[in-house]
């Protein structure tokens, strides 16, 4: 294992305890790859005697699959500023684990070592056989902003608000912009995100509540063609809701059982007669598995329980039905392919297919993927939920595929 690290320690002025250092690994396996990884601590203080977390991200930016065995054990090095250093043990919670990482993709790993009794002050924290350090202060208080190394130091002290934000917020549903012609040129497109509502549990694995979240899903179709460009219709959809990807893992790591359940709201903002709104309870199962080539398989069927649905659309499970099968397969080289089946009464059928192809295998150094969408059925928006829509495929740009 090859470890390089660039940048300096840095000493916050506001929390006096925010040494950060740049990660970048290089890491040999039987297929050559490139991982980086990024280190972080889950507390920034803690008492002699607490159990603490380390935890490093994974990140495999290379052109092939990644597969390599993660230690079970580490060694870990406290170093006060009058030069004292003890060492201690950090112990994977999984044991050594195997990680096959998709290109683009990540993997996260968590250890957990006790601060030793003599330690006090401010330690640097290295990782042996890393150019790696993190920093702990050893009193007792804790704020609940980690620590983290980060790839650029801050010039100036960071606002612990917008940490705060910017580490509870996450990708949830694919974000795009694609463009289509069928009897008029529109794009489409969707931005999602959500957010964690309580953070991890400084000792211990995650509970019941920190897997609680807000998310936030907006559609909007747009008629590029016409004279002012207005947009034909948006749906507004926020949700809150429970989510685990985790919940049982097979012995060899292949297959994997998660979950996903809460509540949602949709509706496309307008009033009288064009006003769209529904809100429904749904349970979506999660069944994945691993391919030995790094690609991964998920199907995620969401079944939807309808408790209010405005008077303007009555009948709108007779054309969404109240199961959205999903499904998504990502290859190890990044590209991402989903599908979308919907199910309604007296045959109504929707279909819609994603697929996003890495920006950086067609030898562009660009962030993001190619989006290909095909839409065929109904409710291509909330306004036209009754409305059948012929084929149409669009092309864009993804974020998130």
């Amino acid at each position: 294992m090859n470890l390089l690290a660039a940048g300096p320690a840095h000493r916050s002025a506001m929390f006096s305890i925010a040494l950060l250092m740049t990660g970048l690994v290089n890491m040999a396996t039987s297929t050559p790859a490139v991982a980086a990884i990024l280190y972080s601590l889950d507390r920034p203080t803690a008492a002699p005697g607490d159990t603490v977390q380390i935890r490093a991200m994974y990140f495999n930016d290379g052109a092939n699959s990644l597969t390599f065995e993660a230690p079970a054990r580490i060694v870990i090095e406290w170093r006060a500023a009058d030069g004292t250093i003890n060492r201690s043990f950090a112990l994977a919670k999984n044991g050594a684990t195997q990680l096959n990482i998709p290109v683009n993709n990540f993997a996260d790993l968590t250890w957990e070592t006790v601060v030793p009794k003599h330690v006090q002050s401010l330690q640097a924290i290295a990782i042996e056989g890393t150019a790696t350090l993190l920093a702990l202060e050893a009193t007792g208080r804790d704020s609940g902003t980690p620590a983290t190394t980060v790839a650029v130091l801050p010039r100036h002290p960071s606002n612990p608000g917008f940490e705060r934000l910017r580490s509870a917020l996450s990708e949830y549903e694919p974000v795009y912009f694609a463009v289509g012609t069928r009897t008029r040129t529109t794009a489409r497109f969707q931005i999602s995100a959500k957010y964690q509502l309580f953070s991890a549990t400084q000792n211990g694995p995650p509970t019941f509540i920190n897997n609680l979240y807000f998310g936030y899903t907006q559609i909007s179709l747009w008629d590029l063609q016409a004279e002012s460009a207005p947009f034909l219709d948006t749906s507004f959809n926020p949700s809150a809701f429970w989510l685990n990807r985790n919940i049982w893992t097979s012995s060899n790591d292949r297959w994997r059982v998660g979950g996903q359940a809460g509540a949602e709201h949709k509706s496309n903002g307008k009033g009288g007669a064009d006003s769209r709104s529904i809100n429904d309870a749904f349970v979506t199962p999660q069944l994945s598995y691993l391919f030995h080539s790094g690609s991964a398989l998920m199907l995620a069927p969401k079944v939807k329980a309808y408790f209010q649905v405005a008077r303007e659309n009555p009948d709108y499970s007779d054309y969404a039905g109240h199961v959205d099968w999903q499904l998504k397969y990502a290859h190890h080289t990044g590209a991402v392919l989903s599908a979308l089946y919907q199910q309604g009464r007296h045959q109504r059928r929707t279909t819609q297919l994603d697929l996003a192809w890495p920006l950086k295998r067609m030898g562009l150094d660009i962030n993001g993927y190619v989006h290909l969408q095909y839409f065929n059925g109904y409710g291509e928006t909330l306004l036209g939920y009754n409305e059948k829509n012929r084929s149409q495929l669009r092309i864009g740009l993804s974020v998130v595929p």
